[in-house]
């Protein structure tokens, strides 16, 4: 077997084993899924607060993710995620189809959101659909109430900008890399063809 044709079977066999490889990653990573989120009040609001880190969510159907774990801190403090229905009715889900069970439209969060315990205090981060919808807030925005139920409205809650991410998973790096590897060999492959009609 020549030299090149051992290349073309080698480069073959690797990006076949890198296919395999990342299918049978994907499948089993399909079920989780990493965001990076991060708040902070709007100035001139009742309350101040701001807040960055990671959450591990599983797809539920529909569109939306329940968020299983959560990383990160809010005001300084590292945070703990509260499970869903242990305060201020939240259900701990990013991405869903309709507000929770009133059919209002939503973004990221829905209105009735995400929580943690921070320094023995309880944080709801969730969507105000505003009054049109039954908010409590005077127009639609994301939203952060702290230590009281959230239905009661200023000073209690505030409006806030959030911002959330997906963070791409291992899987597809791997890969990336592999095609970058499998483009490098078959530039290599042409460069050395060329110096060998040269000859």
């Amino acid at each position: 077997m020549s030299g090149m044709r051992r290349i073309h079977v080698f480069v073959t066999l690797i990006w076949g084993a890198a296919l395999a490889a990342s299918l049978a990653v994907g499948s089993a990573q399909a079920a989780v899924q990493a965001f990076h989120f991060s708040y902070s009040t709007i100035s001139g609001g009742p309350l101040t607060s701001s807040g960055a880190g990671t959450l591990v969510a599983t797809p539920e159907g529909g569109g939306s993710y329940l968020v299983t774990g959560a990383t990160g801190t809010i005001d300084g403090y590292p945070l703990a995620l509260i499970a869903p229905g242990g305060f201020a009715l939240n259900d701990n889900l990013l991405f869903p189809t309709s507000g929770c069970a009133s059919g209002v439209p939503v973004a990221d969060l829905d209105s009735c959101g995400l929580s943690f315990v921070v320094n023995s205090a309880d944080y709801n981060l969730y969507y105000d659909p505003g009054p049109a919808y039954g908010g409590v807030l005077p127009a639609p925005s994301y939203a952060v109430c702290i230590g009281t139920p959230c239905l009661s409205g200023p000073p209690n809650s505030t409006a806030v900008n959030f911002s959330l991410s997906a963070v791409p998973e291992p899987y597809a790096w791997t890969l990336l890399a592999v095609g970058f590897a499998a483009l490098g060999l078959g530039r290599r492959r042409v460069r050395s063809k060329r110096f060998e009609v040269a000859d």
